[in-house]
């Protein structure tokens, strides 16, 4: 009883998940077993019932290691990989992860994806912005630069004026 009413809005509450579900995210589509950015949050029942209490923006999959970013429409406009994390609802990602073919993972991300288009950096470590015509990559990172957290959106935050001006961004928009 208590479930049902701390779940209420849970569009995920009827989701189940297949045993042994493996994870592919490949961040050059971007997509989440071949379902990309921008399907509407049903494409993506494969991942199970979340942990998240309710029907918040942020629907997260702890043990998984990820999170979905949802839309008031109801599409999914990001996925949150992540690898290492103070928050104890979470454990480390063990899927899969590909970018322009090649496999990678926390130890090798950031020299696959290249130089990135800023870093922002401060004492609680650094996050790496990667921009692309319809989507960006953060990866953010510890003090010691380990990779904690690789997000994926199709609403990036450097397109936002104002987010540029907070962070200090000094390049020009679009990116090249």
């Amino acid at each position: 009883m208590f479930d049902a009413f701390f779940r209420r809005g849970n569009p995920t509450n009827q989701w189940t998940r297949n045993p042994g579900l493996s994870l592919a995210v490949n961040l050059s589509e971007p997509s989440l077993n071949k379902t990309p950015l921008g399907s509407k949050l049903e494409a993506f029942s494969f991942l199970g019932r979340s942990s998240s209490k309710g029907a918040a923006p942020l629907l997260e999959f702890g043990e998984l290691g990820l999170a979905l970013d949802v839309e008031e429409d109801g599409a999914c406009s990001g996925l949150q990989v992540v690898f290492d994390t103070p928050e104890p609802e979470f454990r480390r990602y063990e899927g899969t992860m590909t970018f322009h073919g090649f496999a990678v993972d926390a130890a090798n991300i950031a020299d696959r994806c290249g130089v990135p288009y800023w870093e922002d950096r401060d004492e609680d470590g650094s996050v790496l912005f990667y921009e692309f015509p319809d989507y960006e990559i953060q990866i953010e990172r510890s003090p010691e630069r380990d990779v904690q957290r690789v997000i994926m959106s199709n609403r990036p935050l450097l397109a936002d004026a104002q987010a540029r001006k907070t962070l200090g961004v000094d390049r020009a928009w679009p990116p090249d």
